[in-house]
């Protein structure tokens, strides 16, 4: 495995804390509004994988008892882009 740089580290502790956010209840709670269905006692899948396939993603029907999906796309931003972003801030 390859040394963890401070950018890496950084990276994923955004992307942990991402995830709780995800996986809180209050998510639940705006889903639920939103959707208008009880789905607090509802499993949380979370998956999170890289794809370059721009086919995929694609809405579809995999398992009966799926409430829910959300998709979030991340993608790398230029350097010159997330300087700007940073200095925004």
């Amino acid at each position: 495995m390859g040394r963890s740089t401070r950018a890496s580290t950084q990276v994923a502790r955004h992307f942990a804390r991402m995830i709780e956010t995800l996986a809180s209840s209050e998510m639940t709670a705006q889903l639920a509004h939103h959707f208008g269905d009880d789905i607090r006692d509802a499993p949380i899948i979370l998956k999170a994988r890289h794809c370059d396939d721009l086919r995929a993603g694609g809405i579809h029907t995999d398992a009966r008892g799926k409430l829910v999906t959300v998709l979030i796309y991340l993608r790398q931003l230029e350097r010159s882009s997330r300087l700007s972003a940073r200095a925004a801030v």
